[in-house]
């Protein structure tokens, strides 16, 4: 893989990104989660979506190195990561709450916020050790909540299963060509991502 495409899938499938990806697939599903709620609604969910897990993470990095808290967007020394990564967290648990008092939406909305805030968590834990791939992490987390909703019967996610599993091996490719990680913290991401997600819908 040549390293421009290896940027430009670092850059598609940041982890940043990932979430929105994630709640748009849930949105557009024929699963009943979906079809109960109106357009106005889903539009709400995906802008909502997209403030707290998209733009407010992201001009959060760009202050933090505007303030010399990290060296770059691309953060890539470990250390650097944690304080983003807590502060993502606490987006996601303010959405979480801010989701849960609408007793209209279907439990899986605030759901989806919540768990992966604790995934973020634990990756933060996991970062202030060892520079596990994020990239692999958020990837893995997306085809882990796919597979899980497909074995509760939704056939719709069988082939966004089937392309989380393409794009984490593309990503997983990509990352280290750019020798932003080895294997091993690529594949750990993954599986990491991956299986918390699995077991946290089941």
């Amino acid at each position: 893989m040549s390293k421009s495409l290896a940027n430009i899938l670092s850059v598609v499938f940041h982890p940043v990104f990932i979430p929105l990806y994630l709640m748009t697939a849930v949105l557009c599903s024929n699963a009943y989660f979906a079809l109960v709620l109106d357009f106005r609604l889903k539009v709400f969910l995906w802008l909502f979506t997209l403030t707290a897990t998209t733009i407010l993470p992201l001009l959060s990095a760009s202050l933090f190195k505007r303030i010399g808290l990290v060296s770059s967007l691309i953060m890539p020394r470990k250390r650097e990561r944690v304080i983003p990564f807590l502060v993502s967290a606490a987006y996601y648990v303010i959405a979480y709450f801010s989701l849960r008092h609408i007793h209209s939406l279907p439990y899986i909305y605030p759901a989806l916020f919540r768990v992966t805030a604790s995934l973020i968590l634990l990756a933060s834990l996991i970062t202030m050790y060892w520079k596990i791939s994020i990239h692999a992490i958020s990837i893995g987390s997306a085809a882990g909540v796919f597979l899980s909703l497909l074995l509760d019967g939704y056939s719709f996610f069988f082939i966004p299963f089937l392309l989380g599993i393409l794009v984490g091996g593309l990503v997983a490719s990509a990352r280290l060509t750019l020798r932003a990680h080895t294997p091993e913290q690529v594949y750990a991401g993954f599986l990491t991502g991956f299986v918390y997600m699995l077991f946290s819908f089941q």
